[in-house]
């Protein structure tokens, strides 16, 4: 076992995160509802893409996969900024977490990055969400990184799976 940890806040986030900031706030803007809120409504109603519900928070595979094997959603639509994040919610991503890392388990998955991302205090478009991005199998033999030319040079996400797949994977763990 080799575990991690690295916590990082600062007043200049990271492109992803601004992107998704400034495209919820355009979209309310434009719209008058949460991005997210629709987003969870539409992926519910497809059931292609939606993992399931735990507690206040919802599961899904990414549309646009930031990783190689895929990535995983927790959206909390009615939480926007730390401050409002509660026992239960902390309980719930907990819930939610233990499901996703039996597939993991399952699935040969022994390593991934996870990011939270919170909203600044006194908007309703951004609600707080959590990306978790498992990392491919580490090839000891040939000590292939799990980050290649398209990430590192073209800065393209890259994905061998389907989300549609990944979901479909996943749900049985959220049952």
């Amino acid at each position: 076992m080799h575990p991690h940890q690295q916590y990082f806040a600062t007043p200049q986030p990271g492109n992803q995160y601004l992107n998704e900031l400034h495209a919820s706030e355009d979209f309310f803007k434009r719209h008058g509802v949460s991005f997210w809120s629709e987003l969870i409504s539409e992926e519910q109603g497809r059931d292609e893409r939606y993992i399931g519900k735990v507690g206040t928070s919802h599961w899904l595979s990414s549309f646009v996969s930031l990783g190689v094997l895929g990535d995983v959603l927790a959206v909390f639509p009615e939480r926007f900024c730390i401050d409002d994040i509660t026992d239960a919610d902390i309980a719930d991503v907990t819930s939610g977490l233990l499901k996703l890392f039996r597939y993991f388990f399952d699935n040969g998955i022994q390593s991934f990055n996870a990011a939270w991302f919170f909203g600044p205090g006194s908007q309703t478009y951004f609600p707080i969400h959590l990306r978790i991005i498992p990392r491919t199998f580490l090839n000891t033999r040939d000590y292939a990184p799990d980050l290649n030319f398209f990430q590192a040079l073209l800065v393209e996400p890259v994905s061998v799976v389907l989300p549609e797949d990944l979901c479909t994977r996943i749900k049985p763990f959220f049952v």
